[in-house]
């Protein structure tokens, strides 16, 4: 199952590769129809049907009381005077629609217990989890029709009976996507993309000391706001999860490196709470959104991983911050080549959708705007190739200037090429410094093999 959510505008050049590396089933993601195509054309390589879905749900209206409850839980969730959000009246718009459903699951914990025992109690009214619920559905309704359609239209009468399923999804379906793996038994497999966001209270205690307070939340708030609500922690907050749930699953989290909407290596603060084998494409210079050729590999890879067994390539790296070295090693298949990415400076490039809460009526920033560092979410990333030897991959980060270096972050990609492609990322990884502010642990020179050890 596949979504067009997430393509974001002028990024049809992919940053990591150069149109002459892409294979004969790529389509390109430019418009939707070109995007299902691609899908489309990697799962038929596999004799693997896909199915794309809308939004969901796209019209909603609250009752008057659950309005007004809403309203009291998001004044008292956050102090953003920018947040233009509104929960009355018929909802249409896809924020809306979700920011509001999230307000709704807080409302026993702010407004009203539930007294009667029969009442769906509001944490159970999260967006996730419905996004999760049409998915099933829509595996439902998908095998349904194509039984019928086989009776109808053709001499074999054999049913579908789908036992396994690859779910995908973009920033809140992208969440959506592992909400799915979860709930349903089918679902084997979860592309969960631009959703780079877990254990909230430490990734934004991190926000907090990192971003220059550009974008229009406080993470004191939320910080304050969630604090007393274990429960929703337990429920929703995957660093909280019981790591035995993710058996027999598999989880490709993508991410670019230029998402304003994710702190740089946000994944650090939860990734100890998904299964060892998780899998990455941590992508320099791009944005927001799941529409590179390099997603589309890895789309390939996951179905291809499903459906006959084949490998995923996976990278582990560290980063010897002792010696200014960083070393990877690749699992599972051999690749053409590994190169090491790292924030080296400015990137000019437009800031999508941010505003600045000292700004008159909340406008948008402008686009010239870049935020510096220690918040590198608007850095030109650069690469240098890495060698091999002894069993592993080497280089060192390219040099950065001033406060550039003084927090840089780095990434390692690997890709075999062809048309059968692989591909995969390490983790996001810091400099001591910046690992420091994050709030991370700082690996030591004598602990570098059982990182790169630790997926197989």
């Amino acid at each position: 199952m596949g979504t067009v959510n997430g393509i974001p505008p002028n990024v049809s050049n992919d940053p990591l590769h150069p149109a002459s590396e892409m294979a004969n089933w790529w389509h390109g993601t430019d418009i939707s129809a070109n995007f299902q195509q691609t899908m489309a054309s990697v799962t038929s390589s596999y004799h693997v049907p896909i199915g794309f879905y809308d939004p969901v749900p796209n019209t909603l209206e609250f009752q008057p009381s659950v309005q007004a409850a809403i309203t009291q839980v998001r004044q008292i969730e956050t102090t953003d005077l920018c947040d233009d959000h509104r929960c009355d009246g018929q909802l249409t718009k896809d924020g809306d629609i979700h920011t509001c459903l999230n307000g709704a699951g807080f409302i026993d914990s702010v407004v009203s217990p539930p007294s009667n025992g029969s009442r769906l109690e509001s944490i159970n009214i999260h967006p996730t989890v419905i996004y999760a619920i049409a998915m099933s559905r829509f595996v439902d309704v998908a095998q349904m029709v194509m039984n019928q359609y086989r009776t109808m239209h053709t001499s074999d009468q054999t049913p579908y009976d789908f036992q396994s399923v690859v779910g995908s999804g973009g920033s809140k379906r992208g969440v959506a996507s592992q909400a799915f793996l979860l709930e349903d038994p089918r679902a084997k497999a979860a592309w969960s993309g631009h959703s780079n966001m877990s254990n909230f209270l430490a990734t934004y205690a991190a926000r907090d000391r990192i971003w220059d307070h550009t974008y229009y939340f406080s993470g004191l708030d939320v910080i304050s706001f969630l604090s007393g609500r274990q429960d929703w922690l337990n429920r929703y907050d995957r660093a909280y999860f019981n790591p035995s749930i993710w058996a027999g699953k598999t989880v490709f989290i993508t991410s670019g490196l230029r998402d304003t909407y994710f702190d740089t290596g946000a994944e650090l603060q939860y990734s100890n709470a998904l299964p060892a084998d998780t899998d990455y494409l941590i992508q320099p210079n791009y944005p927001h959104g799941g529409g590179s050729y390099a997603h589309m590999v890895i789309w390939r890879n996951i179905v291809a991983h499903v459906a006959n067994g084949s490998p995923l390539m996976m990278v582990n790296a560290a980063w010897d911050v002792n010696h200014n070295h960083v070393y990877a090693q690749v699992n599972n298949v051999s690749p053409d080549r590994v190169e090491l990415w790292c924030s080296t400076g400015p990137s000019n490039t437009p800031v999508i959708s941010l505003r600045h809460t000292d700004y008159p009526d909340c406008a948008e920033v402008g686009r010239n705007y870049t935020s510096p560092p220690p918040d590198n979410r608007y850095d030109n990333w650069t690469k240098v190739s890495m060698h091999f030897s002894h069993g592993r991959y080497s280089a060192t980060p390219p040099a950065a200037p001033g406060d550039y270096g003084r927090w840089q972050s780095c990434v390692v990609h690997a890709f075999k090429g062809g048309q059968d492609p692989y591909e995969a990322t390490s983790e996001t990884m810091h400099n001591a410094e910046l690992c420091s502010l994050n709030g991370l642990p700082i690996v030591s020179s004598s602990s570098l093999d059982g990182v790169l050890d630790k997926k197989k």
